[in-house]
């Protein structure tokens, strides 16, 4: 029985391990969207909206088009999307209330020059994100503090915001375990 645990605890240590890694790759973290080929054309967001309630994906990702808050309203009709990954976007804080009421919702990734201290509030409302990648958000300290009451949240990735090495710091000791790269 005792070696059976400390076997069980070495998977589950490299689990954890790689756990951030497997995250960042689902939701894209760094891949440069522009390198597919030219011949593969984007979905455009009603297709991939009808996708996921078809149940023939559980992923939208839109490289090209900016969306806004408006057109998240069509996501509250699908429960079953766990990754949003918008390159581009018009989303504000209001915006990200909507999607922290998405039950399913794993991974987001957003360009967001329109997010503030306040949407990090509203989207720590969530309690199923484990992912969280931010790029272009005005963000600060203090909106980085909201997510410490994301006790599911795994990996932060922060990309020009204003966060300091000194509200990581305040935020890791909220959440020691999470993953967090700026």
């Amino acid at each position: 029985m005792r070696r059976s645990q400390r076997k069980l605890n070495k998977v589950m240590s490299r689990i954890e391990l790689f756990m951030p890694l497997l995250i960042c790759a689902i939701a894209g973290c760094g891949a440069d969207v522009d390198s597919a080929p030219a011949s593969v054309a984007e979905k455009s967001f009603a297709e991939q909206v009808r996708e996921v309630r078809q149940g023939r994906s559980q992923e939208i990702r839109i490289s090209k088009d900016k969306l806004a808050d408006g057109d998240l309203i069509h996501l509250a009709e699908l429960p079953e999307l766990s990754r949003l990954l918008l390159e581009s976007s018009d989303i504000t804080d209001a915006g990200l209330a909507t999607l922290a009421k998405m039950p399913k919702l794993q991974t987001l990734r957003l360009s967001c020059p329109r997010v503030t201290d306040e949407g990090l509030r509203m989207i720590a409302g969530s309690r199923s994100l484990r992912a969280l990648i931010l790029l272009d958000a005005p963000v600060t300290d203090a909106g980085a503090l909201h997510l410490g009451e994301m006790k599911q949240l795994e990996s932060l990735y922060l990309t020009r915001t204003r966060v300091t090495e000194a509200g990581i710091a305040a935020l890791k000791e909220r959440l020691p375990q999470l993953h967090v790269h700026w």
